[in-house]
């Protein structure tokens, strides 16, 4: 039974003996210095704090990037908003005072652009606006053949009845057909309310200077058309009586 035992034991430690040892490589993609070649296995501590320094220097080298291409870009930034000076445009008067004007100065500050950025901002603008706008000569020609006389009229009446910041307010109402149209309903209605005194008796109706004399520029006053306009004349004649006759 010993002998047994010891003929096991002694074939056990033979087979032992016989197994090689497996040895782990290092995979490819590790670099040496994370690798423990004596344990077999990656160096994690060492990894991790590689890693760790390696974005904070990525991290401060994108500050460094970002500081000096903002210090490039405001190089060239006026010292005040104020600063910035207007480009030339033709057929174009510029507010200083305007509140856009204000605020696009304060905008391009911020942003840092220099003066040609600043004024390629306005230029951009004003070209937007000048596409929306309404074609004086298409809008014209859609009043008729006395459209220049009705809107003489208009300017007449307006100088005649209106403040200053109303007749500012309707010059860009007169910029289309539509509202010279608007205008010309506004005027009728103005007129019947004027012709109307308590009691619900009627007034003549009073008109200026300025408006007589625009009536007769009118192609209808003139027969232009071959036809004259004879209410229209007798408006004329009974409007410069009333002027005389106080």
């Amino acid at each position: 039974m010993e002998q047994m035992n010891e003929s096991q034991t002694s074939s056990t430690e033979q087979t032992t003996e016989s197994t090689p040892t497996e040895t782990v490589s290092r995979p490819e993609y590790l670099p040496e210095k994370f690798w423990d070649a004596d344990k077999g296995e990656t160096r994690l501590q060492t990894f991790s704090e590689s890693y760790t320094n390696l974005e904070q220097k990525l991290h401060s080298k994108m500050e460094d990037l970002r500081e000096e291409v903002k210090a490039e870009g405001l190089a060239n930034r006026p010292e005040n908003a104020d600063d910035y000076t207007l480009p030339e445009l033709e057929g174009v008067e510029f507010q200083t005072d305007d509140p856009l004007l204000s605020f696009w100065r304060s905008q391009a500050h911020t942003m840092g652009l220099d003066n040609d950025g600043f004024q390629a901002g306005i230029k951009s603008y004003m070209e937007t606006m000048q596409a929306a706008a309404p074609d004086p000569s298409a809008e014209l020609a859609k009043l008729g053949e006395d459209g220049k006389t009705r809107i003489d009229a208009i300017n007449a009446w307006a100088d005649s009845k209106l403040s200053e910041n109303t007749r500012n307010a309707l010059n860009s109402l007169a910029t289309t057909a539509d509202g010279v149209l608007a205008i010309e309903e506004m005027m009728s209605v103005s007129q019947s309310s004027a012709n109307t005194v308590d009691g619900g008796q009627s007034a003549p109706a009073t008109e200026t200077l300025e408006e007589l004399q625009a009536l007769m520029n009118s192609p209808q006053y003139w027969g232009a058309s071959g036809v004259r306009d004879d209410t229209l004349i007798d408006r004329v004649t009974k409007g410069f009586e009333r002027l005389q006759n106080g």
